[in-house]
């Protein structure tokens, strides 16, 4: 356990556990990912930030997850459309304007 001492405003500093990856705010915890107050403790300690991340942020990792669904999109002439999508006509939306005076906006309300 670090405590990583106080700030210059007088609170006390957060407890981290290098260990355990945990500190008293939690987003080490959740985030996988050192805070504020483990990047002081390791700094303190002399050793690597690094080594608390989580592996889940490597690029290994990152590329692995992202290998299957990126996909690349090929040149524009080289698809290959039926001729019934390709003639078809796109019209622009029809736009309705409300019945009635428009609304006026109250200031100071959203």
């Amino acid at each position: 356990m670090y405590n990583s001492g106080r700030w210059p405003n007088g609170e006390r500093g957060g407890d981290v556990n290098l260990v355990e990856r945990t500190c008293i705010y939690v987003m080490f915890t959740l985030l996988k990912l050192p805070c504020t107050h483990a990047c002081f403790a390791t700094l303190k300690m002399n050793t690597s930030v690094y080594i608390l991340c989580s592996p889940y942020y490597s690029k290994d990792k990152w590329r692995k997850t992202y290998d299957d669904t990126i996909n690349l999109v090929g040149d524009k002439d080289d698809s290959v459309l039926p001729k019934h999508i390709k003639n078809m006509k796109v019209g622009v939306p029809v736009e309705k304007k409300p019945i009635g005076h428009p609304r006026k906006r109250k200031a100071g309300r959203r």
